[in-house]
């Protein structure tokens, strides 16, 4: 009675004992084995639930980045606006610096920019009824742009 209370009382028993027969018969290539398929075994199932948690996680990014751009709508609009107006700008410096590398060009430009200057000084600035009919066009580009109505003073 005495040597059944002594075993030790764990489910692995079988399997301790397998190896160590195993050990004993000096065939070490069966326990290297049954070592290596138990890791595999531990192996493929962490890769498998790697790999679930993957594809969950991959087939959430769409409604979480549709719930980002719902809350926060307003601001990525400013923010992609901004981000546009100063990659434009980078493009016409670009521009305008590879026009003014053409002799002439430069030159003809400015030549262009003054007599429109001039122009439109003469046009506009000097007589005041001409200065009302261009406060008067003004207030209406900007009642277009902000779609709402200014006062006329």
């Amino acid at each position: 009675m005495e040597d059944l209370s002594q075993q030790p009382e764990t489910a692995d028993t079988g399997a301790q004992e397998d190896t160590s027969i195993v050990e004993a018969s000096g065939n070490s290539d069966l326990v290297t084995q049954s070592v290596d398929s138990s890791s595999e075994q531990k192996s493929d199932s962490k890769r498998q639930f790697i790999a679930k948690n993957l594809v969950d996680f991959l087939g959430e990014i769409p409604t979480r980045i549709g719930e980002t751009y719902k809350k926060f709508q307003t601001p990525i609009v400013i923010i992609v606006l901004i981000v546009t107006v100063a990659i434009l700008v980078k493009i016409l410096i670009a521009v305008f610096s590879a026009l003014n590398e053409i002799p002439l060009v430069e030159p003809i430009l400015e030549l262009i920019g003054g007599c429109y200057v001039v122009w439109f000084a003469f046009r506009y600035l000097l007589k005041g009824s001409t200065r009302e009919e261009l406060r008067l066009q003004i207030n209406a580009l900007v009642e277009q742009f902000l779609n709402k109505k200014t006062k006329s003073s």
